[in-house]
């Protein structure tokens, strides 16, 4: 399972690494605190809708009608070959 990280959070963990490895030029400004979260409750639930419509909505569908993510897409080479050395 991989992490995922927002943004802020990508380039916060970037700055730690940089700066605990030594990098010349790396400073100390992943320390500072993350401005406060200014989303509002309609935002948060408008966002959770739209994740659903756009990505749980579709995999709902398609596990119902017993499909893929893969149906009527054709192979890119169908039979197999040998790999070149």
């Amino acid at each position: 399972m991989a992490v995922r990280y927002s943004c802020a959070a990508q380039i916060r963990t970037e700055q730690l690494a940089a700066a605990t490895l030594g990098v010349p030029g790396a400073d100390e400004t992943w320390r500072r605190p993350l401005p406060p979260n200014r989303r509002t409750v309609a935002g948060a639930v408008a966002g959770e809708v739209r994740w659903a419509a756009d990505h749980l909505l579709p995999w709902m569908l398609r596990r119902l009608h017993g499909r893929s993510s893969g149906t009527d897409i054709e192979p890119k080479r169908p039979t197999l070959l040998p790999v070149p050395s």
